[in-house]
C-alpha cells in the first residue's frame, strides 16, 4: 500500500501512447530505484536540473546529488500527479506537476510535495530524455523564509514540511528535507 494520501493525490499513468508521456513514467520509476545507471539513459547529454538549493549543470553534478539525496532519504518513494502537457510538439514537450514524495530520514518517517516543470526532447537516436528539470516547494505547505521573514530562522529557500518541521533545500530536487 502507497503511503502517500491517495485521496488528495492522483498519480500519473504508468503508461500511456504520447513518447513524452512515456518518457516522464520511465524518469520517475528511474528514480524510484535509487540507482542513477537507471535514471541516466533517459537523460538529454546537457541536462540541467534546477533545485531549490543549487542547479547541476553536468550529468556527474546530478549524480552526486541524486545520489546524496537516496543515502540520506531512506526508502524514498517519489510520484508526479496533476500532470499538465504544455506546448508538445513532434520534438519537444513540457510537463508541469506536482511532485510528492515519501521516505525514512533518521528513522522517522516524512513526506512532503512542491512543484515541478520537466521539459523533454527528442534525443539524436529519437528516443524521449529530460533536457530540463525545475523543483521547488509547494507554497501551500508553508511560506518560504525571506532575509526579513525570520519565523523558521533558515534563511532564503527553506520553508516548512508537511509536519511542521523546518527544511532548506538540502535533499534532491528541491524537496522537503529536513534541515
Amino acid at each position: 500500500m502507497n503511503s502517500l494520501d491517495p485521496v488528495s493525490f492522483t498519480p500519473a499513468p504508468a503508461a500511456a501512447p504520447d513518447g513524452y508521456r512515456d518518457a516522464l513514467a520511465a524518469y520517475i520509476a528511474g528514480t524510484n530505484t535509487h540507482d542513477f545507471d537507471h535514471v541516466r539513459p533517459l537523460l538529454h547529454p546537457d541536462v540541467v536540473f534546477r533545485f531549490s538549493d543549487t542547479d547541476c549543470t553536468t550529468l556527474l553534478a546530478a549524480r552526486h546529488y541524486f545520489e546524496n539525496t537516496w543515502s540520506v532519504v531512506q526508502d524514498e518513494h517519489y510520484e508526479a500527479g496533476d500532470v499538465a502537457w504544455r506546448v508538445p510538439t513532434p520534438t519537444t514537450a513540457i510537463a508541469s506537476y506536482t511532485y510528492r514524495w515519501a521516505g525514512v530520514i533518521d528513522g522517522e518517517r516524512r513526506s512532503g510535495s512542491g512543484r515541478a516543470t520537466n521539459v523533454f526532447v527528442t534525443g539524436a537516436d529519437g528516443r524521449w530524455v529530460l533536457a530540463h528539470e525545475h523543483l521547488s516547494p509547494s507554497p501551500s505547505h508553508g511560506s518560504c523564509c525571506r532575509e526579513a521573514d525570520p519565523p523558521c530562522g533558515l534563511g532564503p529557500f527553506s520553508w516548512r514540511d508537511e509536519h511542521g518541521g523546518a527544511c532548506a533545500g538540502t535533499g534532491r530536487l528541491g524537496r522537503n528535507h529536513p534541515a
